[in-house]
C-alpha cells in the first residue's frame, strides 16, 4: 500500500492527483512537481537565511566620523526649528568599548561609546553636528539625546528628528530618527514625533533595532516554513510520499502554534510600551490563517486549492502598511510576503481552473454515452414496464432487510482475546499478509533487486476438512480484551504443561504459533455477525480475504447463474447457427470451457490503490469489490427472479443493494442529480458468504463479495471511448459531486455506505477478470469493479502489447490452486505432492492472513525492542544487558536500572532548578558590597614579573562600576529621579595595590575598571594578573607601606578566597577571569560562594591610558545553556522513556520510542543545548569556558557515538568508560592551565561515571566467571570424553579424515551466511529481464499477486544486498523448509546408519540418559516411529533472546530456526553422513562448523563438540513454497557426547548462557 509505483503509472500525473481523496499526498508523488518545486523552495530558504541575518543587524547606527542630528518639528509645532532644541546628544553602545575588550564573561549593559564620548559638537541653525576625533572600527548600537535644562524651553523641545550619518560632511545617510518601525526585515525610519520627555535636562534613548520578536516572528518563521517544506520536499524525492504530506500538514500545525505564540508575546509587549497592535494583530492572524490551512489539509484533504486562495496574508499585509506608515499600500520599504502571496493565490486559481475545466469536459463527454444508455432504457421500461417496477419493489424489500448491515468489510477481533497480543489485530500493517514467507515488500528496491522470495501456496481446503463439530468461540467479555502481548507466551506455557498428558500437537501449532490453545482457536474460530467488530485497516488482510475467497464466491454465482438463467460475457463474440453474433452464454462452470468466458476476479492492487485515493479517503474497509463477478440477463423478468432467488438463498448475506434500474418518469435515480450518474442502468448487490462452510473453515465468510446484474441489452451497446469518457468522468465526479450533492454525500456516509457518488464501478481496467500470470485477459467486460454504480463498461482494455504474455492457463481445472486436486490427491494444480502436515501448515497461515494476525512474531519482537515486554531480557544477568544491542531498553526492564535512573533524573533536575533559581536571585543587584574599601593587587605583569619584583600596581587608575554597569566614562550625567553612585575619599597605588576608600556606609559594585599606564614605554610594567580584594576593617597606616609590597611567594597563580594586607583581613571579589558557578546544593547567601575566579593571564592593550572593564553579572548565554538548559530539559524525555511502560503512560507507550532512543535522544537533547555555551564563548573570546565545557560536551558525545551508532556488543560499555575517562583527562588537563595543578579541582563526575562503568563491567566479568564454573563439571566430561577419542588410533585418524573432507569441501572459513530474499527480476537490466520472464512463462507455481503488482523474483538467486527483516517471514519460511529438510534427514540416515532421539528415558549406572535408535530400524517399526522426537524450530522467546542479546535485531542473522540432528555410534558413520549431505542435489550447504576439530576452543559450549552445518533445501517443492533461501542447521555428533546431553546439563547451561548474556 506504500509503494503506488503501479498506481502512479495507470493515474497520469497531476490531474490525477488533484482529484484525488489525498491531493497533497499524490500531488507529491508526481517527479516533476515535487523537483520543481523543491530547485524552487532551496533558494527560498537560503533568501529566508539571507533575511533573518539581514534582520538581526537592522536598526543599528554604522560607523562614520561625522553625525548630524536635525530638528524637523518642535514642540511648540513649529515645523520651521531655528534651533536644534536639544542640549546635546551621543552614541552608545552594550558596553563601552568598540570590542567587548579583555574581559568576556559579563552581561555588557548599554553605556556612552567610549570613542564618541569626547567628539565636538557644533551648532549650525537647526542641526547639531558630532564629530569624532577618529572614525570608529565598529558601529553603534543606539543614541540619546538630552533635553534643554533653561525653565519653559519645553516648546523648543524637538519631538521630530533626524540622525545623519557622514565622512566627509558632504553626502549624508540618515542613520536614525524621532521613530522607527520594524517591518519585514528592514526597519524604516517613520519621523513620527517622539516621546520626549517635558522635564529638563533628562536623557532620551532611541534604539532602532528590531525587536527579537519581531524577528523571531517574521523572518524566523519563514525560515521555520520553508524548511519545513524542504525537507518534506526532500522525503518525497526520496520516495517517502505519506510522510512528506503528514511533514507538509505538520509545517502548517507548527506554524499555527508558533505565530500563536509569538503574537501573543508581541501583544504583551505593545501593551507594556504604548505602541499599536499592528504587529501582533498581522502575526496572529496569520497564524489563524495556518490554522485554517491545516483544518483544511488535514481533514478535508480534496479541497487542496481552497488554503492557496482563501489567505489573509495580502490583506494583512495591507492592513499592517497602512497601521505603520499610514499611506497608501506600495511595496516599499519591502515587499514582505506579498508577491508571495499573490503566487500561492494565482497557484490556487490555476488548481481550480484545472478542476472545473477538467469537471465539464468529462460531464460533457459522458453525456454521449448517457444518451445511448438513456434511450435504450427507455425502449426496454416501454416493453417490460410491469417487470421494472416489480424490479423495483423486490429491490426496496432486499434494501430493508439489511438496513441495519454495516457496508463495510470488517473482521472479528474477540474470538482471540484471551491468547493473541493486542497490536496485532491491526494484522501486517508494514506486510502483504498474504504473501507470509516472502517477505519482499519489507525492504527498498537496490541497484539490482528487491526482496526475493516467492510466495507459499495459499491451499485452500476441502470442506471435508473443516471441523464442523468444534464449537464456536464466543466473543470475550470486555474485561477479556484487555489483551497484553506475553499472551501466547502464558498460552504457550499452559500447552506445555499439557503436553505431559495429551497427545503431540500439530506442526502449526508447534512451529508457527507455539501455542496449541491460539492454533486451536485459529483453526476452529467462526465469523458470526456479532463477532464482526474492527473493519479491515490493511489493503494486504482484504487482498487474502478476496484471494481465498474468490472461487468459493464464483462457484456459488455459476450456481446462481445456472438457476436463474444468467450469462457470462465472451471472450470472442461467437456465431449461432442463425449466423448470429453472440456476446453472451451460459456456462456451467466446467474447467475446460472458462478460457471462453470472461469472468470476474480478485481486483488489481493498483486498481484498488487508485480507488483508496479517489474515492474512500484510504479507507480500506470500503472497498466491496476486491471479489467480483457480473451475470447479464436477456430481460428484466429473469433479472428480477435471480434477485428473489439471492435473497432467499442461504449460502449468503445481502449486505447492501443499489438500483439505477428504475421505470422511466419515476423520480431521478434515489435522489441523485443528473451529472453524478454515468447513465448505465443495473443493479449491484453485495454479499457475504455466510452460509458457506468452506468459506468459514478459512475465515472468508464475513469478506464482502459484489455481483452486478445487468442487461444484455445494455451491455452490448459499450464501446472503448464509452469507456474513456467514463474513466475520466469518474475521476472528477467526487469533486463535483460537494457542488451537486452535499446533502446526499453526507447521508451516505452516516449510514456507512461506501460509495462516493454512483459513478463508480470498474470496468475494463477496473475489473481484471485475471490476474497476470492466471487464467483470463486484463481488459475484460465486468460490472462491479468497484462497489458503487456500475453506470458503464467496455468491452476491450490495454492492447495485447502491453501485457505480459504469459500463459493464460494457469488454472488448470478450477482454480489457481485447485482445492479437488488437494482434496483427492494432495497434489496441487501444477503437480506439487504435499503432505497432509503441509497442507494443515498452508491453510494455518492461510487464516493468520485473513485474520490479521500474520505478524503477530513481528509486533512482539517491535514491544520487545521498546522495552514493552521483557521477551529477550528477563533471563539475562543484569550485567549481560548492558552488552545488547540495544542497552538502555535492556536494562529499563529491570527495577534496579528505573531506580537508578529516576534519582540520577532527579538530582540533576533539581541540580538545575537551584542553579536557575540562584542565578535569577544574585544576579539582579549589586554583586558585592558595600565595602568601605577596594583593592587591586597585581601578581603578575607583563615583563614576568613576579612577587617582591612587581613594583607597582600597572595600572594608572582603579574604580567601581555601579548599578548601570558602565564606568564614570560611560556613565550618563545623574537625572533627579536617579541615585548618585558613592564617591571615593583615597585612590591611588599602594605598593603593587591600587587601593579606593569609600565613605562610611562603603560602596557596592557589579563590577570595577581600570586604566592602562598613561607615560609612554610603560607596557612592561601592565598587570598580567591580578585580584581584586575588599574589606569594610580599616587599614593600617604605615608610613613607606611596606606591608603593601609584592607577596614573596613567587607563585602568582597561588590564592584563596582570604588575605590579610595591612592589618585588615579581605575577601576576594574579582580576578582577571571568573566563572558563574550556580548549579550546587549550596545555600549559603554569601555572594562569594557564586563567583569562581580564575588564575589566568591576561594581555591589556598596548595603547596607553585605554580603558577597560570587568562586569560581574554572567552572561546569560554563557550559563543557562549549559548549566541550565542542558541539565533540566532532557529530565522529562528520560523519565518517561524508563516509566513510560511500568505505569500511567502505559496506554500511550506504544506512541512513544523505545527507552534506548528516548534517553539517546535526551543526551543528544543535552549536547545540543550544551553546544550553544563553548561556541558562543568562543565566538566572544572567553576561551576558558570554551574549552571547559566544551570538552564536557565531545566526552558526552563520545557516549552518545559509543551507545547510537556502534554494532559492537561492548559498545555502550565503551561509550560509558570513555566518557568517565574523557571527563577525567579533560579535567586535568584544564586544570594544569588554570590552577599549573593537575588535582586542584577533582573531576568528581568524571570519576562516578568511570566508576559506574568499571562497576559493570566487574559485574559483567564475575557473571563470565560464574557461566564458566557452571560448564566446569560438564566440560571435564567432554573433555575426557574427546580425549579417549582423540588419543585412540583409529579416532585420531577418522578426526583428521573428518577435517581433510571439511577443508575439501571448499567453504570460506570466514563467510557468514544470513537469511536473504531473493533477487528481483524485474529491475535487472531488459535483456535479462525477458530472458526471465520466458522461463516463468510455463511456472504454474507463481503467485498471481506478483505478476499484478509487477515484482518478479529469480527463485534461488539470493540478492545480495537484501536480507530477511521480518520473524513472522523468518518463521514462515523455516516451517515449510523444516518439513521439507526432515524428508531429506530420514534420507541421510538411513544412507549413513544415522539415529534418531526417541521420547522416554533409559537408566544406566544409576543415571537417566537419552535413547536413540538407528532410523532404519526405527522406520520399520510402528510403534518405535510414534516414539521418535524430532527436533523442534527455535522457541520464539529464545528467538527473541538472540536477536536482542547478540544479533543486533536482525533477523536474518538466525540461522538455527529450523535445525535438526543426526547422532552416530562412530565417527566413520558421521563423515559419511557428512559426504551424503554435501553431494545431495536437493541441499545447498552454506558454512560449515567442524566442532570436532582439535583445534576448536569449546569454552563457550562447555566441551560439548560437533559438526555444525548450515544449509538449504533448493529442491523443486522448496522452489514451488518459497523456501529455497531458507537457512537451517543440521548437527551431526557421536552417541558418546550425545548421551551426556542431560535435562540438568542443558538447565546449567542455559543458566550459563543467561549469565553471559548471549
Amino acid at each position: 500500500r506504500t509503494d503506488k509505483g503501479a498506481a502512479d503509472k495507470a493515474a497520469g500525473g497531476i490531474t490525477y492527483a488533484l482529484f484525488s481523496s489525498l491531493p497533497l499526498q499524490n500531488t507529491l508523488r508526481v517527479p516533476w512537481f515535487h523537483r520543481a518545486f523543491l530547485c524552487a523552495a532551496v533558494p527560498a530558504v537560503c533568501f529566508a537565511i539571507y533575511q533573518t541575518v539581514t534582520a538581526s543587524g537592522q536598526g543599528y547606527i554604522p560607523a562614520f566620523k561625522h553625525y548630524r542630528f536635525t530638528s524637523l518639528e518642535q514642540r511648540n509645532g513649529s515645523a520651521v526649528p531655528q534651533s536644534p532644541g536639544i542640549a546635546m546628544f551621543g552614541l552608545m553602545r552594550k558596553g563601552e568599548g568598540a570590542v567587548r575588550g579583555v574581559s568576556k564573561e559579563g552581561r555588557r549593559l548599554p553605556c556612552v561609546a567610549s570613542d564618541a564620548a569626547d567628539g565636538l559638537l557644533v551648532v549650525d541653525g537647526a542641526s547639531m553636528t558630532l564629530s569624532l576625533a577618529a572614525k570608529a572600527e565598529t558601529g553603534y548600537d543606539m543614541w540619546f539625546i538630552r533635553t534643554l535644562e533653561g525653565e519653559g524651553s519645553e516648546g523648543k523641545d524637538a519631538v521630530k528628528f533626524v540622525l545623519e550619518g557622514s565622512d566627509d560632511e558632504e553626502v549624508w545617510a540618515t542613520v536614525g530618527s524621532s521613530t522607527s518601525v520594524s517591518y519585514f526585515e528592514v526597519v524604516a525610519f517613520t519621523h513620527g514625533a517622539a516621546n520626549v520627555p517635558k522635564g529638563r535636562g533628562l536623557r532620551h534613548e532611541i534604539d532602532a533595532r528590531m525587536n527579537v520578536l519581531h524577528i523571531l516572528g517574521n523572518p524566523v518563521a519563514h525560515l521555520l516554513m520553508y524548511l519545513g517544506i524542504v525537507s518534506s520536499l526532500c522525503l518525497a524525492a526520496s520516495g517517502a510520499y505519506r510522510l512528506a504530506g503528514t511533514g507538509l500538514v505538520g509545517t502548517l500545525a507548527h506554524q499555527f502554534v508558533y505565530r500563536l505564540c509569538i503574537g501573543l508575546l508581541l501583544y504583551l509587549q505593545e501593551q507594556r510600551e504604548g505602541l499599536h497592535h499592528a504587529h501582533s494583530a498581522y502575526t496572529i492572524a496569520l497564524g489563524i490563517d495556518s490554522l485554517w490551512k491545516w483544518l483544511v489539509l488535514a481533514f478535508f484533504r480534496m479541497g487542496v486549492d481552497l488554503p492557496l486562495l482563501f489567505t489573509v496574508q495580502p490583506i494583512m499585509q495591507i492592513f499592517l502598511h497602512r497601521q505603520l506608515f499610514g499611506t497608501a499600500f506600495s511595496l516599499r520599504p519591502a515587499a514582505g510576503n506579498f508577491l508571495q502571496s499573490v503566487t500561492v493565490i494565482g497557484v490556487g486559481l490555476v488548481v481550480l481552473v484545472i478542476r472545473v475545466r477538467t469537471v465539464l469536459l468529462a460531464q460533457r463527454r459522458v453525456a454521449a454515452a448517457k444518451a445511448i444508455y438513456d434511450e435504450e432504457w427507455q425502449r426496454v421500461c416501454r416493453k417490460q414496464r410491469a417487470d421494472v417496477e416489480r424490479l423495483g419493489r423486490t429491490v426496496t424489500r432486499l434494501q430493508l432487510g439489511c438496513r441495519n448491515i454495516k457496508a463495510q468489510q470488517l473482521y472479528p477481533t474477540k474470538w482471540l482475546a484471551a491468547v493473541t497480543n493486542p497490536s496485532t489485530r491491526r494484522g501486517s500493517i508494514a506486510a502483504w499478509a498474504s504473501l507470509l514467507i516472502s517477505g519482499e515488500h519489507r525492504r527498498p528496491s537496490t541497484a539490482h533487486g528487491s526482496s526475493s522470495l516467492l510466495v507459499v501456496p495459499l491451499i485452500k481446503p476441502s470442506t471435508t476438512r473443516v471441523a464442523p463439530a468444534s464449537p464456536p468461540i464466543e466473543p470475550a467479555a470486555p474485561s477479556e480484551l484487555m489483551m497484553r502481548t506475553d499472551a501466547l507466551d502464558r498460552a504457550r506455557v499452559v500447552d506445555d504443561a499439557a503436553d505431559q498428558s495429551e497427545e503431540r500437537e500439530s506442526f502449526f501449532a508447534s512451529s508457527v504459533l507455539q501455542s496449541k490453545t491460539m492454533a486451536h482457536a485459529l483453526m476452529n474460530v467462526r465469523c458470526t455477525p456479532a463477532m464482526l467488530d474492527r473493519p479491515v485497516e490493511t489493503l494486504d488482510q482484504l487482498h487474502s480475504q478476496a484471494f481465498l475467497v474468490q472461487d468459493i464466491f464464483q462457484s456459488w454465482v455459476v450456481d446462481l447463474a445456472r438457476r436463474t438463467e444468467g450469462k457470462f460475457r465472451l471472450r470472442e463474440p461467437s456465431v449461432d447457427g442463425d449466423g448470429a453474433e453472440r456476446v453472451f452464454e451460459a456456462w456451467n462452470g466446467e474447467g475446460d470451457t472458462r478460457k471462453r468466458f470472461k469472468l470476474g476476479n480478485v481486483k488489481r492492487v493498483s486498481s484498488a490503490m487508485i480507488k483508496l485515493d479517489m474515492a474512500y479517503n484510504d479507507d480500506v474497509s470500503r472497498l466491496l469489490d476486491m471479489c467480483r463477478e457480473t451475470l447479464y440477463f436477456e430481460s428484466v423478468a429473469l433479472l428480477e427472479g435471480c434477485l428473489n432467488d439471492l435473497g432467499r438463498d442461504e449460502m449468503v448475506d445481502v449486505v447492501l443493494v443499489k438500483n439505477s434500474m428504475h421505470a422511466a418518469g419515476v423520480g431521478s435515480r434515489q435522489g441523485e442529480k443528473d451529472e453524478l450518474w454515468a447513465g448505465l442502468p443495473f443493479v449491484r448487490v453485495n454479499v457475504r458468504m455466510a452460509g458457506s462452510e468452506e468459506a468459514r473453515g478459512l475465515c472468508v465468510d464475513a469478506h464482502v463479495c459484489e455481483l452486478m446484474l445487468v442487461l444484455t441489452d445494455i451491455a452490448k451497446l459499450q464501446t472503448k471511448d464509452m469507456w474513456k469518457a467514463y474513466k475520466e468522468w469518474r475521476m472528477s465526479s467526487r469533486i463535483a459531486s460537494l457542488f451537486w450533492h452535499p446533502k446526499g454525500r453526507a447521508k451516505r456516509r452516516k449510514n456507512s455506505e461506501p460509495n462516493s457518488s454512483d459513478e463508480w464501478i470498474g470496468m475494463g481496467g477496473e475489473q481484471d477478470a485475471e490476474p497476470r500470470g492466471g487464467g483470463g485477459d486484463f481488459g475484460v467486460v465486468a460490472f462491479g469493479g468497484d462497489s458503487c454504480d456500475a453506470n458503464h463498461a467496455v468491452a476491450e482494455g490495454p492492447s495485447e502489447s502491453e501485457q505480459l504474455q504469459i500463459s493464460t492457463s494457469r488454472r488448470g481445472e478450477g482454480s489457481w490452486i485447485s482445492g479437488e486436486h488437494v482434496r483427492q490427491e494432495r497434489e496441487t494444480s501444477w503437480g506439487l505432492k504435499i503432505g497432509a502436515q503441509m497442507e494443515e501448515l498452508l491453510e494455518g497461515l492461510a487464516r493468520m492472513s485473513v485474520l490479521g494476525i500474520s505478524d503477530f512474531l513481528d509486533e512482539r519482537r517491535k514491544s520487545s525492542a521498546s522495552g514493552g515486554t521483557k521477551y529477550g531480557f528477563e533471563t539475562s544477568s543484569l550485567s549481560g544487558l548492558f552488552y545488547s544491542s540495544d542497552p538502555i531498553t535492556a536494562a529499563s526492564t529491570r527495577w534496579q536500572f528505573r531506580i537508578f535512573t529516576t534519582a540520577l533524573c532527579l538530582y540533576v533536575f533539581l541540580l538545575g532548578s537551584l542553579g536557575l533559581m540562584h542565578f535569577v536571585a544574585r544576579t539582579q543587584d549589586y554583586a558585592f558590597g558595600p565595602y568601605k574599601h577596594y583593592r587591586l593587587e597585581t601578581m603578575l605583569t607583563r615583563n614576568g614579573s613576579v612577587g617582591r619584583a612587581v613594583r607597582g600596581p600597572g595600572v594608572s587608575e582603579f574604580g567601581l562600576i555601579g548599578i548601570s554597569g558602565c564606568s564614570p566614562y560611560g556613565s550618563f550625567n545623574l537625572e533627579e529621579h536617579e541615585t548618585p553612585e558613592p564617591l571615593p575619599t583615597f585612590a591611588g597605588p599602594l605598593g603593587s595595590s591600587f587601593l579606593v576608600t569609600y565613605p562610611p556606609g562603603g560602596a557596592s559594585m557589579t563590577g570595577w575598571y581600570i586604566r592602562t599606564l598613561a607615560s609612554g614605554g610603560s607596557e612592561a610594567e601592565d598587570a598580567s594578573y591580578f585580584n581584586v580584594w575588599a574589606t569594610n576593617e580599616d587599614v593600617d597606616d604605615v608610613e613607606d607601606w611596606s606591608c603593601a609590597l609584592g607577596r614573596d611567594d613567587e607563585r602568582w597563580w597561588v590564592g584563596g578566597r582570604e588575605a590579610e594586607w595591612c592589618g585588615a583581613n579581605w575577601r576576594r571579589v574579582g580576578g582577571t577571569h571568573w566563572q558563574w558557578q550556580a548549579s550546587s546544593f549550596n545555600t549559603n547567601e554569601d555572594r562569594h560562594m557564586w563567583w569562581d575566579f580564575l588564575p589566568l593571564e591576561i594581555s591589556l592593550p598596548v595603547a596607553r591610558d585605554a580603558l577597560e572593564t570587568w562586569q560581574l553579572i554572567p552572561d546569560a548565554i554563557l550559563y543557562h545553556p549549559w548549566w541550565i538548559l542542558a541539565w533540566i530539559a532532557p529530565v522529562p524525555l528520560a523519565l518517561i522513556a524508563v516509566h513510560s511502560r511500568h505505569i500511567l503512560l502505559r496506554p500511550v507507550s506504544r506512541f512513544l520510542p523505545s527507552p534506548h532512543v528516548s534517553i539517546t535522544s535526551a543526551m543528544v537533547l543535552s549536547v545540543c543545548f550544551g553546544m550553544v555555551t563553548p561556541i558562543y564563548a568562543g565566538v566572544i573570546g572567553a576561551n576558558h569556558i570554551m574549552y571547559k565545557n566544551g570538552l564536557g560536551v565531545l566526552a558526552h558525545i563520545w557516549l552518545v557515538i559509543g551507545i547510537t551508532f556502534s554494532s559492537s556488543r561492548q559498545a555502550f560499555m565503551v561509550g560509558l568508560i570513555g566518557c568517565g575517562v574523557m571527563r577525567i583527562v579533560s579535567e586535568a588537563l584544564l586544570s594544569s592551565w588554570i590552577f599549573h595543578s593537575a588535582w586542584e579541582r577533582p573531576p568528581v563526575l568524571g570519576w562516578v561515571v568511570l566508576l559506574l562503568g568499571i562497576a559493570v563491567f566487574v559485574s559483567r566479568q564475575r557473571a563470565v566467571l560464574f557461566s564458566k564454573k557452571l560448564l566446569a563439571g560438564d566440560q571435564v566430561a567432554y573433555d575426557a570424553l574427546w580425549q579417549s577419542l582423540y588419543e585412540s588410533e583409529d579416532g585420531k585418524a577418522c578426526v583428521t579424515h573428518l577435517e581433510k573432507v571439511v577443508r575439501m569441501i571448499g567453504l570460506d572459513a570466514n563467510y557468514h551466511c544470513q537469511q536473504q530474499l531473493r533477487l528481483r527480476a524485474d529491475k535487472l537490466a531488459p535483456a535479462m529481464r525477458a530472458k526471465f520472464l520466458s522461463q516463468m512463462s510455463g511456472n504454474k507455481d507463481t503467485y498471481p499477486l506478483f505478476w499484478d503488482t509487477g515484482e518478479w523474483f529469480l527463485r534461488g538467486r539470493p540478492d545480495p544486498k537484501s536480507k530477511v527483516s521480518s520473524m513472522g517471514q523468518l518463521y514462515t519460511q523455516s516451517a515449510v523448509a523444516s518439513l521439507l529438510l526432515g524428508e531429506r534427514v530420514k534420507v541421510w540416515a538411513e544412507n549413513s546408519s544415522g539415529m534418531v532421539q526417541l521420547v522416554g528415558n533409559v537408566t544406566a549406572g544409576g543415571l537417566e540418559q537419552q535413547q536413540f535408535a538407528r532410523w532404519i530400524d526405527v522406520k520399520r517399526d510402528p510403534a518405535m516411529l510414534k516414539r521418535v522426537k524430532w527436533p523442534e524450530m527455535k522457541r520464539h522467546t529464545r528467538a527473541l533472546e538472540k536477536l536482542f542479546r547478540v544479533y543486533h535485531n536482525d533477523p536474518s542473522k538466525l540461522l538455527d530456526v529450523t535445525r535438526s540432528c543426526l547422532v552416530f555410534q562412530n565417527m566413520s558413520d558421521l563423515t559419511n553422513c557428512l559426504g551424503l549431505i554435501i553431494t545431495d542435489d536437493n541441499v545447498r550447504v552454506e558454512q560449515i562448523k567442524n566442532r570436532m576439530c582439535p583445534s576448536y576452543d569449546t569454552s563457550q559450549t562447555g566441551g560439548y563438540r560437533d559438526v555444525c552445518i548450515n544449509l538449504k533445501v533448493v529442491n523443486k517443492e522448496a522452489g514451488s513454497l518459497g523456501a529455497e533461501l531458507a537457512v537451517c542447521e543440521v548437527q551431526l555428533m557421536l552417541e558418546s557426547f550425545a548421551r551426556l546431553k542431560t535435562k540438568e546439563g542443558h538447565h546449567r547451561y542455559v543458566l550459563s548462557r543467561n549469565s553471559r548474556g548471549t
